[in-house]
């Protein structure tokens, strides 16, 4: 008979040790010659390489090494069982190495899923898949790490990214107030954080340092301010804006308006104008705004009525915020009631005696006045009596009255009528007047001629008569005294009166 060889007993020596899904295991046994085989849990073997199929959870392999039988020798066998781990996926950070700015965040990604991520330098938090940065002082960098677990046999993988945080100034923020200034004010500017740029953004004016100081404007103008603190790296800039309103200067303007009226009953209308601002009230005074009374009027114009005395005004103008200014001054000037009066009037025989009526000032009315005469020692025969009425118009002082006076052949001394004058329509501060007129003789001082008998004989009986004779009439007796004068002496002849009277009215 044959006695075959014997190979041997198979003897699978190979490690029962787990191995990673991503891994081989290398496979030993004796006697050499033998063959490989998987008996469970997949894969393949190559060789001496066994290399795992894809596993969804630690997964239990058995391996066989097989001695072939020889002749009457039988096959011998000799299995191995160990686990295969599943392999989860190597861990790749594909987070952005861009910067960020401290008060931001990141987004974190990194493959396969399920992995777990933490900061290896540079500090800040993570939450999920959100970095929040810590407080920097300065550009700092940061690396974070994405750790896929170990499972079994398979190790832990890690993927790092790195990237730099930069320090956040501070979020802008204008704390400027938003009261308006005047014109000729400045404002004073106010923001955090410190370190910043003012700018104007719209309205005019400059800015130096934390002041501003308005552009000249015409009318109530909005101004804009912007702080701005600047980007640092990745952190962008921020602005914050402040509005507030810049009033043009006071303009207190000019009155139009000023007049002359009568006192009592009148009527004035005062206009503003040329003026910046509004009218916050009126004021009057009497005495040139020593003492002054203020008037509850907020429009352009006021009205003056039924003033008695003179009196002044003035407007007070209010631009905004900016200091009121009194406007120019007008005057209402009211003239006092007038008084009247009649003046005394000479003439001559034959011609007007003209009597002038008077006002002390000008009045807004007419004033009526009716004037009648009266005989003195001028009777009716010496003048025309006058009863008539008069008028001085409104805005004039006076008139004249005429009185004629009668020419006559009589030689007299002058004399006199009455004029009374009285106040039937307007106001004037006295309502009667009176006045003289004087009537001058025109025939001047009359003279005296003698005649009569011129010759008479010496001793024979006879009277010599001697006539006196005016020239013109006179009102009263004239007496004209004789005196005697020649060669004859008193014993020639003898005087029978030494006066001859001429009777009033007589020649």
């Amino acid at each position: 008979f044959t006695v075959n060889p014997f190979a041997g007993t198979a003897s699978n020596t190979t490690s029962t040790t787990a191995i990673c899904e991503n891994t081989t295991k290398a496979l030993s046994a004796t006697p050499a010659g033998g063959t490989w085989s998987v008996v469970s849990g997949g894969g393949s073997i190559s060789g001496t390489t066994y290399t795992p199929a894809d596993v969804a959870s630690d997964t239990s392999v058995t391996v066989r090494y097989t001695v072939a039988a020889n002749g009457s020798c039988a096959a011998t066998t000799s299995d191995v069982t160990f686990t295969v781990n599943p392999f989860a996926g190597t861990a790749n950070n594909t987070t952005t190495t861009t910067a960020i700015c401290e008060n931001t965040t990141k987004a974190l990604s990194a493959t396969p899923a399920g992995g777990s991520w933490s900061v290896v330098s540079g500090g800040g938090s993570i939450s999920g898949t959100t970095y929040t940065p810590a407080d920097v002082a300065s550009d700092t960098s940061v690396t974070v790490r994405y750790t896929v677990a170990a499972n079994g046999s398979c190790a832990a993988t890690t993927s790092d990214v790195t990237f730099t945080v930069n320090p956040f100034a501070g979020t802008a923020n204008n704390t400027t107030t938003t009261t308006a200034i005047c014109e000729n004010t400045t404002k004073a500017l106010s923001a955090t954080p410190a370190g910043g740029t003012w700018s104007v953004v719209s309205g005019g004016g400059s800015i130096s340092g934390t002041t501003y100081t308005p552009a000249d404007v015409a009318s109530d103008t909005s101004v804009t301010v912007r702080y701005t603190v600047a980007a640092n790296g990745s952190c962008a800039a921020t602005t914050s804006d402040v509005t507030f309103t810049v009033n043009p200067t006071s303009i207190g303007g000019s009155i139009a308006g000023s007049t002359t009226v009568c006192t009592g009953t009148n009527n004035t209308v005062l206009t503003l104008s040329g003026h910046t601002g509004n009218v916050i009230s009126w004021e009057s005074s009497l005495d040139n705004f020593a003492t002054v009374t203020t008037i509850a009027n907020t429009t352009n114009t006021l009205t003056a009525n039924n003033l008695t005395a003179t009196t002044s005004y003035r407007a007070i103008v209010q631009s905004g915020v900016c200091t009121a200014l009194n406007s120019a001054e007008a005057t209402v000037t009211v003239n006092p009631l007038p008084s009247f009066s009649i003046s005394n009037a000479t003439a001559s025989e034959g011609t007007n005696a003209v009597f002038n009526i008077d006002l002390s000032t000008t009045t807004c009315n007419d004033v009526e006045i009716t004037i009648t005469t009266s005989n003195g020692t001028a009777g009716a025969l010496d003048y025309t009596t006058v009863n008539t009425t008069v008028t001085i118009p409104a805005g004039s002082t006076n008139v004249t009255v005429n009185v004629p006076t009668t020419v006559d052949a009589i030689s007299e001394p002058s004399e006199t009528f009455a004029i009374a004058a009285t106040v039937t329509s307007g106001n004037t501060t006295n309502s009667t007047a009176n006045g003289t007129g004087t009537i001058t003789d025109n025939n001047g001082v009359p003279t005296v001629t003698l005649s009569g008998t011129t010759t008479i004989v010496e001793n024979a009986a006879g009277t010599a008569t001697i006539t006196a004779t005016l020239s013109t009439a006179t009102t009263t007796d004239t007496v004209v005294s004789l005196g005697f004068a020649g060669t004859a002496s008193a014993g020639d002849y003898a005087a029978s009166n030494t006066t001859i009277t001429i009777p009033a009215g007589q020649l």
